[in-house]
C-alpha cells in the first residue's frame, strides 16, 4: 500500500512538473506554430495563396509549379519544340542565309519571326557551337518526344513592377509550404511599420510573435567600389522553422536599402537521426 502510494506521490509530482517546465521550454522555442498574417510553416499552398490574396488585394495571383528544366543543349532542342522547329529553319539556308535570318530577328527584335526566348537561345546556340556541331545535336532529338515534366514543388509568384517578380512562398510536391518570403514594400504594407527602423521592426516582431531572442549578424562585402553592408536577425526553432530578418545597405545611395522577412522549414529536434 505504501509503495502504491509513493508511486502516485511521484507520478503526480512528474505532471506537475512537465505541466510546470514545457511552457517554459514552448517559450524559448517561440510557439509551437509560427502564424504570420494567417501564413505558416506546413500550410497547403492552395490556402497560403487565398491568403495571399486576401493580404496583398492581388486577385490573379496562382500557384505554379515548380519543374526540372534539363539545361544541357540537347535537352532544350528536345524539350522546346518552338526553339527546335526555329533551328531546323536555320540550318535548311546556306551560311549566309542563316546569317541573315540572325539579323532579320534581330531587326525584328526577336518578336515577330519568333518568340524573344526562342530567339535568345538561337543567338546563344549559333555562338557557341558550329553549324555542324549544331546539325549533330539537331539529328539526335529529332522525332524524338519531350521528357517527362517532373514537378519538383510549387511556388505562388507576382510581379510588383513590369520589370521584377517576387516569389512569397514556396513549397514540396506535398504542397505543404516551406518557405515564406516578404519584402519591404509587401512588410510595410502587410503590418503597417514604414516608420519603423528594422531593429524598431524587430523587436515589435519579436514581441508580437512571442519570439524569445534573435541573433544578431553583421556582414560586409565588396563589389567593386562598392561596399554592400548586411545585418540581419534569426532565430531557430526545434519546432521546425527559421525566422530571417536581413537588412543590406548599399554605399553607393542608388542602390538604396534592400529588406526582407523570411520563415523556411528547418529539421525539427525530434527529426535528428544519430544512430
Amino acid at each position: 500500500m505504501k509503495a502504491y502510494k509513493c508511486f502516485i506521490s511521484i507520478l503526480c509530482m512528474a505532471i506537475c512538473i512537465t505541466l510546470l517546465y514545457e511552457p517554459v521550454f514552448a517559450g524559448e522555442q517561440g510557439p509551437k506554430v509560427l502564424k504570420v498574417k494567417g501564413l505558416y510553416i506546413g500550410m497547403n499552398i492552395d490556402e497560403a495563396c487565398i491568403v495571399v490574396q486576401k493580404l496583398l488585394t492581388i486577385h490573379s495571383l496562382e500557384v505554379s509549379k515548380c519543374v526540372e528544366v534539363d539545361c544541357s543543349a540537347e535537352g532544350m532542342l528536345r524539350n522546346d519544340l518552338k526553339f527546335r522547329v526555329a533551328m531546323k529553319d536555320y540550318l535548311s539556308g546556306t551560311p549566309s542565309e542563316r546569317k541573315a535570318k540572325i539579323h532579320q530577328s534581330y531587326i525584328d527584335g526577336g518578336i515577330e519571326s519568333m518568340d524573344r526566348e526562342v530567339y535568345q537561345n538561337l543567338l546563344w546556340f549559333t555562338s557557341s557551337f558550329s553549324d555542324g556541331k549544331l546539325q549533330v545535336m539537331l539529328s539526335a532529338v529529332e522525332g524524338s518526344m519531350p521528357d517527362e515534366e517532373k514537378v519538383t514543388g510549387y511556388k505562388i509568384r507576382y510581379s510588383p513592377t513590369t520589370h521584377s517578380a517576387t516569389t512569397i512562398v514556396e513549397s514540396g510536391v506535398d504542397k505543404k509550404v516551406t518557405s515564406i518570403s516578404l519584402t519591404h514594400e509587401e512588410i510595410n504594407k502587410l503590418f503597417n511599420t514604414g516608420d519603423l527602423t528594422m531593429d524598431q521592426f524587430t523587436q515589435a516582431f519579436m514581441n508580437a510573435y512571442q519570439i524569445p531572442k534573435m541573433e544578431h549578424d553583421v556582414s560586409s562585402e565588396l563589389f567593386g567600389d562598392i561596399i554592400l553592408r548586411g545585418e540581419s536577425w534569426s532565430f531557430t526553432s526545434s519546432f521546425g522553422y527559421k525566422v530571417i530578418i536581413s537588412k543590406t545597405t548599399s554605399s553607393n545611395p542608388f542602390y538604396g536599402t534592400a529588406c526582407s522577412l523570411k520563415i523556411i522549414k528547418i529539421a525539427k529536434k525530434s527529426d535528428h537521426t544519430f544512430n
